[in-house]
């Protein structure tokens, strides 16, 4: 039986938002490779950003991989970390394995409405660049899907030859077997990055700083192995 260890959001200095999943399963892919076990964390419920979404993606990586235990174990992890000041201390680690077939599938996952650090909402014009890029007939061959929280948010621009799809599940499906992806500064785009296959990654994050972070501090796993990084200014918006 596999040792586990019982998290707070104290570890880690606040309620886990999606994005965060990542970066704590990098830590816990850090002790794993430590201490040459298969270790798990145990993260209630209660510990969570009080969010829908938040909940489903906990629901899925109970599901599809090995990090969580349901049963608390008997012994509590006692460090406290910012999990993005691991991660730049100590590497990146985490790989998750995608067990689907890759399409020929281009996805947009546009970040629109975020509610805090809002200088990470793209310009409209950075959607609609890709919409206008990935219609080309070059690309006829490919499923095109806007992935995308809420549609209304798009009503004034035109999606060319793509579909939108709104459901949650049905998007951690499509950033899993796309073979495309064109994200933000999201949970989705940290996901996409350390999946075990090959895409072509792209995301559009703001240049400069993000609250008191410099934009690179929390972009996406492996940028610069496995996605390029394309640098907006704020100031556009």
């Amino acid at each position: 039986m596999s040792d586990v260890l019982n998290l707070t959001h104290k570890n880690f200095g606040g309620y886990i938002k999606m994005g965060d999943f990542i970066a704590v399963l990098n830590i816990l892919s850090f002790i794993r490779k430590s201490s040459d076990s298969m270790i798990k964390f145990h993260l209630p419920e209660s510990e969570l950003q009080k969010k829908e979404h938040v909940i489903k993606f906990k629901n899925f990586l109970n599901n599809h991989t090995n990090f969580f235990s349901e049963i608390p174990g008997v012994r509590n992890y006692e460090m406290n970390w910012e999990i993005w000041g691991f991660r730049k201390k100590y590497g990146e680690h985490v790989i998750i394995d995608n067990p689907h077939t890759q399409e020929k599938k281009i996805c947009i996952f546009p970040l629109l409405n975020a509610s805090y650090n809002t200088q990470r909402n793209w310009p409209l014009g950075i959607l609609e660049k890709n919409i206008k890029k990935f219609s080309m007939p070059e690309y006829d061959m490919f499923k095109r899907i806007i992935c995308i929280e809420d549609a209304g948010l798009i009503n004034d621009i035109d999606i060319k030859n793509f579909s939108i799809s709104t459901n949650f599940e049905d998007n951690l499906f499509h950033a899993m077997t796309c073979s495309h992806y064109v994200g933000g500064d999201t949970g989705f785009s940290h996901f996409t990055s350390v999946l075990s296959d090959t895409k072509d990654l792209v995301y559009y994050y703001s240049k400069g700083l993000h609250g008191t972070w410099e934009s690179s501090f929390t972009s996406p796993f492996y940028t610069g192995k496995k996605g390029k990084m394309e640098y907006y200014e704020h100031s556009v918006i």
